[in-house]
């Protein structure tokens, strides 16, 4: 194997003569040995060219007689010759691979372990050749789609975990992308979530800027919303699913930009409270699109929640609990079986809201009081209140022998003493300005005496 040398001798005729002589039906062992001679010289001249057009010719009389036998044998042997050129290697192993994938309609297609075998033997020749890297990638693509056919998913993941495409040159972004996506499918399959995500680490989503890539966009955000529902990431969800409807295939037809607006409504309020939820579900809620008659629960839901008023879970969940629930979110028959759960995690966040209210307008409360606002048990309220406060939510204090709450945080003594400097400044510019005005008022006095 040597790198492109320059040509010596030009054997194009010898090559013709030779490839008109020979017949599909012919011995292949003969025809084989007859391709050998003339390969040599050719190689041997670097003449990229005929030593291309001898190999493959080889491999497609190994193909039309259906020999795989002698075909791993060609393709083994000419790729070891002394001297082979890296371009005719690499248009050998195309063209003996022809018949192993299913998208070339030319040639026929092997099937079932014959099909595995080849691939497994192309598989060998390709391996640790950087020029072969691109063939080498589609080679283990394919094997992986039968391992998958095969319902042998696991298997396939750790076929295509081999290859760190992300790293090879020959390979544009497309194909890189979709050798990715098939390794975040896989890993999905078999709830590698950890796995997945790393992998869908390695895609630029720069790629779904260019023309063509929608599809890929909605694969690659589907992984990453069942790995943020997987883990109840509700916010990244909520990204996620903002993302889609971002996409002009999902814009077009109505009934699924429905269900995408939906169910960013829906996670950004079963996400938990902080600045970038606050932010989020405000923008949300001013975005036009919302406010519009199909979305007209959803947005009504959103806001009850940018209303800093108390909301009485009855009523919510009279007015939209059958609506919920009948979403693959909130479903018990949801994809993940986890639509009850989220449905409970939807009542603490209706909760959560009514004590932020009530932390605006109270300095002190009773948890009696607190309780009918909140209409739960006492236990739950003191769980609510101690969520809070633990994630830096709210600051609360509850007194138990009297059974009341603070909200008001007492202050550091340095923040005393500030006041109290502060006051007393205030105190003496006013008595200094008033002094002004004393002895101005008695000046014009004065002055007029």
């Amino acid at each position: 194997m040597s790198t492109e040398q320059k040509q010596t001798v030009d054997y194009t005729k010898e090559v013709d003569a030779l490839l008109s002589e020979l017949r599909n039906d012919d011995d292949i062992s003969q025809s084989i040995d007859r391709i050998s001679v003339l390969e040599k010289k050719s190689r041997n001249a670097a003449d990229l060219k005929s030593t291309t057009r001898l190999l493959v010719k080889a491999v497609e009389l190994a193909i039309h007689q259906r020999n795989t036998t002698k075909l791993k044998e060609i393709v083994t042997s000419f790729s070891k010759k002394h001297g082979q050129m890296r371009t005719a290697i690499v248009e050998l192993v195309r063209a003996a691979s022809s018949i192993s994938d299913e998208e070339q309609t030319e040639v026929y297609t092997l099937q079932g372990s014959e099909r595995e075998d080849l691939i497994q033997s192309l598989r060998v020749v390709t391996e640790g050749k950087m020029f072969l890297e691109a063939e080498r990638a589609r080679l283990t693509y394919i094997l992986a789609q039968v391992l998958l056919a095969r319902n042998e998913t696991r298997k396939a993941r750790d076929v295509l975990a081999e290859l760190s495409v992300e790293t090879f040159g020959s390979l544009d972004r497309r194909q890189k992308t979709e050798y990715l996506l098939q390794q975040a499918f896989l890993n999905a399959q078999i709830g590698d979530w950890m796995q997945m995500k790393i992998v869908t680490n390695k895609i630029n989503t720069k790629f779904f800027q260019e023309d063509n890539t929608q599809e890929h966009k909605l694969r690659y955000y589907e992984y990453l919303i069942r790995y943020a529902i997987h883990n109840d990431e509700y916010l990244n969800a909520c990204r996620y699913y903002r993302e889609v409807y971002d996409t002009e295939v999902i814009k077009s037809d109505s009934s699924r930009s429905k269900v995408v607006l939906e169910n960013i409504v829906y996670f950004v309020l079963l996400a938990p409270f902080n600045h970038e939820q606050h932010d989020l579900l405000h923008r949300i809620f001013n975005d036009p699109v919302f406010n519009t008659p199909k979305l007209q629960y959803q947005y009504n839901l959103l806001k009850c929640f940018t209303t800093p008023e108390l909301m009485r879970w009855a009523g919510l969940e009279a007015l939209y609990g059958e609506m919920l629930k009948s979403t693959d979110v909130f479903s018990n028959r949801s994809t993940d079986g986890k639509g009850q759960s989220r449905f409970s995690e939807f009542h603490k966040r209706v909760l959560e809201h009514n004590i932020r209210v009530v932390y605006k307008y109270y300095t002190k409360i009773t948890l009696k009081r607190l309780q009918s606002f909140l209409e739960v048990e006492e236990r739950v309220v003191e769980e609510m209140l101690s969520n809070l406060v633990e994630n830096g939510t709210i600051y609360a204090k509850i007194d138990r022998p009297a059974k009341v709450v603070t909200f008001t945080k007492p202050k550091k003594t340095e923040d005393v003493l500030n006041d109290f400097t502060n006051n007393i400044g205030r105190l003496l510019s006013l008595v200094e300005t008033v002094n002004y005005q004393i002895e101005k008022e008695k000046a014009v006095q004065e002055a007029f005496k």
